[in-house]
């Protein structure tokens, strides 16, 4: 039996290799070649070392949620707020709150111009790299001003790592399970903030929060994720076999696409650069914007020269001009444009919706005056665990759109119900047990809605845009969000300076309602379990689904530019 099983899988792979294969295609080979269901733990063993590439960017991810989850300690330490806010909480602490965020807008938008010039992986290190050197350098800060400098770098650093990072993870995953792991490394977000918690516990817990340095030795600490993502990165994360292609380096992303597939234990026939050129064909990689130097290894030179630099501005804003454009010849009546328009909504109002994370330990020490805020941040970290086991199960199940929709509408109620819990109805009605009681719930529930639906944009966005632009467009999105995040923030300053959280919540929970029916309405049909598209202009596959992008082709046609039988 397992002779005949074997015969069926060789007889299938020469018949694919002898016509020719896409990388997606050798990518999903190549992961089911050893799945046995009656033998799972050999299975995973022979897939460790691919584990591994998305262990190292779970870890740089986790960076970025401690980078900006640990200014909401800081900012309820009353040694901080004495000797760098000077007790002005309100103007002070929302400056510092959202320089991180103004930086996170610039460097989205430049990092991602240049993930898709120079390559994920070194925008990802460039990333890590800042926020290392910004986090160390913030814990010796003397006043305000230099921490909102450290922490506008910090913003940079995380721009890089957003826009660079999921795109990469998606470039390296097969198509059936690529939900799953984007869903994996866009969740160690909850890592993070859980190292976060339990670090504010035990540094700042019980009293230690008076401590005059306790607060520096906390903000180092949360800079050492970013350092060992970097160094795990660099050590076993490759570039993505997609972007090197489109660089006409179809040898190197033929070597990179067989060592992950040897990463998953595959022992089949290696996919050929032939074949990745067959795929990317130079003529359509000069319709669609993006990089067209020749192939190379080193690039110092080059890249320092004033009229390299020119060129690759001028294909930068060519790639943007094309984000905009009706003009794409997507053969949808849904453009590449409107997708971006309204990703960039749905963004922003999540953005809006998380920068409340930032303000929650002061909601629950200086409105509710809970007796350990410590705690309380704990278990509002620990709701994320539910909320990515969620997102994990039902992201290659029901889709990415339905779970979008459906966790931004929930997030938006327990909004709702924690102002109500709130309001001076319910502090006449009910006692304060239950007031903190509902409050811890409501809180929870919509920490871990929202990590449902952070991962279910990511995974769309990146979905959307094709390879040309991926990192250009995810860092778009991630920068105009990150105007929602900065307004965020001094809409809640102002609030928390009177003491009025209800209304903050209100708006925050409005604006993730107002996300959830655009997403309902204006997203269409996404691409789950279906190939990356990767060049502006290829040609739709008009059957498959009704995303404003290029399609990845009709299976059938058995164009060289689509998937291939």
């Amino acid at each position: 039996m397992n002779e005949e099983h074997a015969d069926v899988d060789g007889n299938a792979e020469r018949s694919l290799t002898s016509s020719s294969r896409t990388i997606d295609q050798y990518y999903e080979t190549a992961y089911n070649q050893n799945i046995n269901p009656g033998n799972k733990w050999s299975c995973s063993l022979s897939k460790l070392s691919f584990y591994t590439i998305f262990i190292a960017m779970g870890v740089a991810n986790s960076g970025d949620a401690t980078e900006i989850a640990s200014m909401g300690f800081i900012l309820s330490n009353p040694s901080f707020q004495r000797e760098i806010l000077d007790g002005d909480l309100g103007t002070r602490g929302s400056l510092l709150a959202g320089s991180i965020f103004f930086g996170m807008l610039i460097g989205g938008i430049i990092m991602g111009s240049i993930g898709d010039i120079f390559g994920r992986r070194p925008t990802l290190l460039l990333g890590l790299v800042l926020n290392s050197i910004a986090g160390f350098s913030a814990a010796l800060t003397p006043n305000v001003v230099f921490l909102c400098f450290c922490r506008f770098i910090s913003g940079l650093g995380i721009g890089s790592i957003l826009s660079s990072l999921v795109p990469l993870a998606a470039e390296t995953s097969p198509p059936s399970k690529r939900g799953f792991y984007i869903t994996a490394v866009s969740s160690s977000w909850t890592v993070g903030s859980m190292f976060v918690a339990v670090l504010g516990l035990f540094m700042f817990g019980s009293g230690k929060d008076e401590l005059e340095q306790n607060w520096r030795i906390f903000i180092a600490l949360c800079a050492l994720p970013c350092f060992i993502g970097g160094v795990m990165v660099y050590l076993y994360v490759p570039e993505s076999p997609r972007y090197l292609a489109l660089q006409h380096r179809y040898e190197d992303a033929a070597n990179v696409a067989n060592h992950v597939a040897r990463s998953m234990g595959y022992t089949g026939v290696s996919l050929g650069s032939n074949e990745v050129e067959k795929q990317f064909n130079p003529s359509l990689a000069y319709t669609g914007g993006g990089s067209s130097y020749p192939s190379s290894r080193s690039k110092v030179k080059r890249c320092c020269s004033m009229e390299y630099i020119k060129h690759q501005t001028r294909i930068a804003m060519r790639n943007i001009f094309q984000l905009y454009s009706t003009n794409n010849n997507s053969g949808s009546e849904f453009q590449l444009r409107d997708a971006t328009l309204y990703l960039q909504c749905i963004w922003f109002a999540l953005s809006f919706g998380s920068g409340l994370n930032t303000w929650m330990n002061t909601i629950f020490k200086e409105v509710l005056g809970v007796d350990d805020i410590y705690l309380h941040a704990l278990f509002y970290s620990l709701a994320n665990i539910p909320g990515v086991i969620a997102a994990g199960i039902f992201m290659d199940r029901i889709g990415r759109k339905p779970l979008l929709v459906s966790s931004m509408a929930l997030s938006s109620l327990c909004l709702y119900l924690f102002a109500y819990l709130l309001s001076p109805y319910s502090i006449r009605v009910l006692s304060k047990p239950a007031i903190d009681f509902g409050v811890i719930i409501c809180a929870c529930f919509f920490h871990a809605f929202l990590v449902v639906s952070w991962c279910a944009v990511n995974v769309i966005t990146t979905e959307v845009f094709p390879t040309k632009v991926r990192t250009l467009g995810l860092g778009l999105c991630a920068s105009f969000a990150r105007f929602g995040a900065m307004l965020c923030q001094y809409v809640n300053g102002s609030y928390m300076q009177n003491d009025d959280p209800m209304y903050l919540l209100v708006i925050t929970s409005s604006t993730l309602l107002f996300g959830a029916v655009l997403a309902f309405l204006k997203i269409g049909k996404d691409k789950t379990q279906e190939d990356l598209s990767d060049f502006i202009n290829q040609r739709p596959n008009m059957s498959s689904i009704d995303y404003p992008m290029e399609r990845s082709g009709d299976r059938r046609s058995g164009d060289p530019h689509v998937e291939l039988v």
